[in-house]
């Protein structure tokens, strides 16, 4: 496109005639929409026995940008020790605010529309099984590809990225709790700062009772960069589980921090056995 098409965001952000537009982007979770670097989840249970294929449907609470999607993700053990597995919102649909638009220098005079997500795959061993005396302890590496599309809308990054983490867990009966510490990284187009380093973090219980599973997690990063890339998150999770191969979910994130977004989610594990 013709960049005399974008003459209303060159006088918005005051173009140079020569900076790459991406530059005046802030790369976080305060300035893209709730899927383009999102807090993780972690695989806080272990290894799982069976193949799992997990879908929900989400809504993204923000009056400035409601955001509605689909989420899949496929978990493939090879073992009671190490498995696989790779996630990705393929469908998202956004309807973004003027106000938010310029506030967030998106390139994208219509703000609205569908936009696909990145592809993330990752791999996790279970390197020490809890005992009496000894924590469970979970290790994964996870890695994010730029095949989600639409910067311009200020969706997805067009960037890679990777994270670790451990988490230590401990089982009482029926209580579990644990905590995580690791790594997230992600590529920035920053000509000083080539990428964002930003120590990962999550605090959280698993209740278990009979066919029901409940989950409360405090989780977030901690970014160096300081464009809004601090970001934490209070989950709270239902899991029912059936006596069919299916366990229904529902679950709520509120954004505490460096995020404006509810997250309303629902959906099906389908196990197969």
């Amino acid at each position: 496109m013709d960049a005399q098409d974008y003459g209303w965001w060159n006088t918005l952000v005051q173009w140079d005639g020569k900076t790459p537009w991406q530059e005046y982007l802030d790369l976080s979770t305060s300035g893209l929409g709730p899927n383009a670097l999102p807090v993780p989840t972690f695989n806080s249970l272990g290894i799982p026995e069976h193949v799992q294929f997990h879908t929900q449907f989400r809504y993204h609470h923000y009056t400035k940008d409601p955001t509605y999607d689909v989420f899949a993700r496929l978990d493939i053990p090879f073992s009671d020790r190490i498995a696989i597995a790779m996630w990705m919102v393929p469908i998202e649909h956004y309807n973004t605010s003027d106000q938010l638009r310029d506030a967030r220098r998106i390139r994208q005079y219509e703000a609205n529309g569908f936009s696909s997500g990145d592809f993330y795959f990752g791999t996790y061993f279970h390197v020490l099984k809890e005992k009496v005396n000894w924590l469970d302890i979970l290790v994964s590496a996870n890695f994010k590809t730029a095949s989600g599309n639409n910067l311009e809308g200020g969706r997805f990054t067009d960037t890679p990225g990777y994270f670790f983490d451990a988490t230590y867990a401990k089982t009482f009966t029926w209580i579990r709790p644990y905590f995580v510490t690791g790594l997230y990284v992600y590529q920035t187009y920053d000509g000083l700062h080539f990428q964002n380093d930003a120590f990962l973090y999550a605090l959280g219980s698993h209740f278990l009772k009979g066919q029901w599973e409940f989950k409360t997690e405090w989780a977030g990063y901690i970014g160096y960069l300081e464009v809004g890339d601090r970001p934490s998150v209070l989950r709270v999770e239902a899991n029912y589980k059936s006596k069919s191969p299916i366990i229904i979910h529902g679950g709520i994130q509120f954004g505490l921090n460096d995020l404006d977004y509810t997250t309303l989610s629902f959906g099906v594990n389908y196990i197969k056995k």
